[in-house]
């Protein structure tokens, strides 16, 4: 999805494919992956930062790959849920 996404409900990945999120969303609810791999491509992919409704939980099995920027939000990984991709010092 490369267009901003702007609700107040977050986002949930299920299915075993892979999505890619590169706008500049401002959404304030929570990402869950429970499935597949989802891609945030920017600092903003995951939604609007500073917000007590955000965060990002990975399910086991699903992952999270990400690219470009600092995501700062809290992130959770259950089980054997991973964070894929990035580089450099505290890339995670």
């Amino acid at each position: 999805i490369t267009e901003a996404v702007g609700t107040p409900v977050g986002l949930q990945k299920r299915g075993l494919g892979r999505m890619a999120l590169s706008g500049a969303s401002n959404f304030t609810g929570q990402v869950n992956v429970f499935e597949g791999q989802l891609d945030a491509i920017g600092a903003t992919a995951l939604g609007a930062s500073g917000s007590l409704l955000n965060g990002t939980v990975v399910q086991s099995g699903a992952s999270l790959g990400f690219g470009g920027g600092t995501i700062n939000e809290s992130l959770q990984l259950a089980g054997n849920g991973r964070v894929v991709g990035g580089t450099g010092v505290g890339a995670l």
